[in-house]
């Protein structure tokens, strides 16, 4: 959001004030904020770590394997971020595991 507000010519103080950052330093969260999506961007990942350890956790998959594919120190750490997720987003918790599909 910080990227997209910055290319449509929006100050980084105002910025980081309409998103909720610390408007000290003219911006400077809501400027690191922007980077690090600009870098993810790059590196082909466009889901932050917590969606896309939520949306694992939502197909059944261990926390232990979520931690290990998506980059997290441990399983605590995930869920945690999980959870913080699922707080912003408005989503369930704890994570609702989807239905198999049936046999049928």
């Amino acid at each position: 959001m910080a990227n997209w507000l910055r290319e449509r010519g929006l100050p980084w103080k105002r910025m980081a004030h309409v998103l909720g950052y610390s408007e000290r330093n003219s911006g400077a969260e809501a400027r690191k904020a922007a980077a690090l999506y600009r870098e993810r961007l790059a590196n082909g990942g466009t889901l932050p770590k917590a969606r896309m350890g939520y949306l694992r956790r939502e197909r059944g998959e261990p926390w232990t394997r979520i931690a290990r594919k998506v980059g997290y120190a441990g399983a605590r750490s995930a869920r945690e971020m999980a959870k913080r997720y699922s707080k912003r987003a408005g989503l369930q918790w704890p994570v609702p595991l989807r239905e198999p599909p049936s046999a049928n």
